[in-house]
């Protein structure tokens, strides 16, 4: 063997008892290099015991095969073993090391076995026919809670199933025994501590020699792989849910998904958007609104950066929509970008506001300027009437002159309309409550009613006998029925029924008179019931509605003294339900107006306070000539010096409202302070928030309204001198 060859030495009678044997690889050069302090000793000791030895070698021969040779030593006097004896010999020895190799070989695969299966995070298990665990991985360890040793010694596989799926898990093990392909199967798992987890199970069977004797399997853990599905299914809900539009792109702005909200705030599809650039949400040139172009917004979201702005664009309908966004990259973990987020959020709404806040500030201003422009007209009205009855009082009846000054006060009274229209736009008309009959209000407004609402809209009447009068200003129930005419026209675009009905009702706290006002018109929806009499809230399109008209009603109504409804059956058409209190007394501030003005004189004490000259002076003359006592000042701080050199208390104080430095009301306070039995009249071309806080608003504070004649400021003198 390898060029050894064999030798044949006699074997003495002690052979057996001194045998020695040692299994080499194929000489005795390998034996020495392998374990050269082994030999050594070997020899050593036999030559000290026999003096000599003598070897034979046997080749170990397995199936044709080399596996080494057996080196057997003699002492020189023993007897050596037979040719068929030593064949016999190696041949065992052979086989013994055939066996031992295939023991070593299968430990190491065992071994290796077991190290792979260690490194997977799944758990890899074995099971014997009866169910005893006869294998476990570190990973089916550490998920299920147990050391090693109590896995395989302690545990059947059916003791790691939940209650729940226990009679599953056996009937598929059964079948997979008998050679069935189930495939992964999900069970309700237990821990050792008694905790649930979702498992996937794959087993397969065991076959040895031909037979089934166990099953393999690994148990994949779901436990996280649910938790993410769950906060990925609450992700999704959240964002088909929410009611903000959610866009989500690929690395080139290209849309791969939008949710509800976006399609209902839109109008567009999701088919029909899907695949396409964002450039689909801007106008036609592909420009986002507040001066951010899209290649600006495209260069900052390819910067990484975060970008604001507006969107504005077109409903399929053709009505605007205008959109506030928010688009942000998102990045791998590399920091890749690899999509866009877009959140929208609908401002139309917002943007209807602000320009209707616009609209309502350059209509405030033009309020101002119609209400100055109003007074200053009132205080030069004042002045021309005045001065023209003075003359028609000075002529005889046969003066050709006095029928230019019959159209002088002609004209005056026409502007003095005119200004009363003025200062109701601009409301700085003081609220003035006379006794009124709502039918005799709506008789007078016949004509102009019919003009306003068009041919095609048919007027009727269906009162009630004996309505009540109310208290309340007539040209602010003008105005009412004025505004719920115009909104009653406007819901009939083809034509329809406009009814006025009135009636009286009564409740504990006495009679009410409802003046109702029907159309056959397109209706309103219940859910904007509730908001129809906001300020600013219109159902019409942009720009043909302010949204003040109904307000101003319901401030009007509530100013009144009373209420308003609406309603709106099925069908079509609105109901309005106006509800004011019948009036009880009648309600004056002034005396009953004589039948001449000469009975209109008196001696009391008057300061006027009055900034226009024109007005000041005619009202001094005025007054002077029918006998009283008047002490003029043109303004407040001259007032308070006159009334603070005076030994007696004046009777009356007559002052206009707006004035330089001090108010008419903040005058009338300081002198009645110190005067209590001062009476005030004010007069104004209009009167502001001061006098309103007086009780002008329900008609407490005696007022004279400009322009006046000198009639009206003797009447309104004497009439409060006399009441009070």
């Amino acid at each position: 063997l390898g060029g050894v060859g064999k030798c044949e030495i006699p074997v003495g009678p002690d052979t057996y008892d001194e045998l020695l044997r040692c299994v080499v690889r194929l000489s005795d050069d390998f034996l020495e290099q392998a374990t050269p302090g082994l030999s050594e000793g070997i020899w050593h000791e036999l030559e000290k015991r026999w003096n000599a030895l003598q070897l034979q070698q046997i080749a170990l021969i397995n199936a044709k095969n080399i596996l080494g040779a057996i080196t057997v030593v003699y002492p020189h006097d023993a007897i050596s073993l037979g040719k068929e004896s030593a064949e016999a010999v190696a041949h065992i020895t052979a086989l013994l090391l055939r066996e031992r190799k295939s023991q070593v070989d299968r430990i190491r695969l065992e071994s290796r076995y077991m190290e792979l299966t260690d490194l997977l995070p799944e758990a890899v298990f074995e099971t014997n026919l009866d169910g005893n665990l006869t294998f476990a991985n570190n990973s089916a360890c550490s998920i299920f809670g147990y050391d090693r040793k109590d896995f395989l010694s302690e545990l059947r596989l059916m003791d790691l199933v939940a209650a729940v799926d226990t009679d599953r898990m056996a009937e598929d093990s059964e079948r997979i025994v008998r050679g069935k392909d189930i495939g992964p199967k999900e069970y309700l798992l237990r821990r050792k501590d008694g905790s649930k987890l979702p498992a996937r199970v794959s087993s397969n069977v065991v076959i040895q020699n031909g037979q089934p004797v166990g099953l393999r399997g690994i148990i994949i853990d779901l436990s996280k792989s649910r938790r993410v599905e769950q906060e990925y299914a609450q992700l999704v809900a959240a964002i088909e849910q929410t009611a903000e539009s959610i866009i989500i792109t690929d690395s080139i702005a290209r849309i791969i998904y939008v949710n509800p909200a976006f399609i209902k705030t839109t109008g567009i599809k999701a088919h029909s958007i899907i695949g396409n650039l964002l450039t689909l949400l801007t106008e036609s040139e592909g420009e986002a609104t507040e001066g951010k172009g899209y290649l600006e917004m495209w260069q900052t979201l390819r910067n990484g950066e975060s970008w604001y702005g507006l969107f504005t664009n077109h409903h399929p309908d053709g009505s605007m929509y205008t959109l506030d966004a928010t688009i942000n990259p998102v990045r791998s973990s590399d920091g890749t970008i690899t999509n866009y987020v877009a959140a929208l959020r609908d401002v139309t709404y917002e943007k209807q506001l602000e320009e209707r806040y616009r609209q309502s500030q350059k209509m405030e201003a033009v309020g101002r300027l119609a209400g100055g422009i109003a007074h200053d007209f009132n205080n030069l009205m004042t002045a021309i009437s005045g001065y023209a009855t003075v003359l028609d009082e000075g002529m005889v009846d046969t003066d050709r002159r006095r029928k230019d000054v019959k159209e002088i006060l002609h004209a005056v009274d026409r502007a003095t309309k005119l200004t009363g229209q003025l200062l109701t736009f601009s409301r700085k008309q003081v609220f003035k409550p006379t006794e009124l009959n709502i039918h005799q209000i709506l008789a007078k407004m016949d004509n102009l009613l019919r003009r306003l609402i068009g041919e095609d809209i048919a007027l009727e009447y269906n009162l009630c006998s004996d309505l009540p009068h109310v208290y309340a200003d007539s040209g602010q129930i003008e105005q009412v029925i004025m505004n719920l005419v115009v909104n009653a026209r406007d819901a009939m675009p083809t034509g329809g029924k406009l009814l006025f009905r009135t009636r009286t009702v009564s409740n504990e706290l006495g009679d009410l008179i409802h003046l109702i006002v029907e159309d056959t018109g397109t209706g309103i929806e219940d859910e904007l019931l509730d908001q129809i009499f906001e300020p600013f809230f219109t159902t019409k399109r942009v720009g043909e509605g302010t949204g003040l008209g109904l307000s101003t009603v319901y401030g009007i109504v509530s100013q009144s003294g009373g209420s308003i409804s609406v309603s709106s059956p099925k069908g079509g058409g609105a109901v309005f339900t106006v509800e004011l209190p019948a009036a009880t007394e009648p309600m004056s501030i002034h005396a009953e107006t004589p039948e001449r003005i000469e009975e209109l004189s008196g001696t009391e004490a008057i300061l006027l306070v009055e900034d226009e000259s024109l007005v000041r002076n005619l009202a001094e003359r005025v007054l002077t000539k029918k006998g009283y006592g008047v002490i003029s000042a043109e303004h407040p701080e001259e007032a308070m010096r006159i009334v603070g050199s005076l030994t007696e208390p004046i009777d009356l104080l007559i002052t206009d409202v707006v004035m330089p430095v001090m108010t008419g009301e903040e005058l009338a306070r300081s002198i009645t302070d110190l005067h209590p039995t001062t009476k005030v009249l004010f007069m104004s071309g209009y009167t502001n928030k001061a006098i309103s806080s007086r009780g002008m608003r329900d008609g407490s504070a005696p007022f004279l309204q400009k322009p006046f004649s000198p009639a009206d400021l003797l009447q309104a003198v004497r009439g409060l001198l006399d009441k009070f």
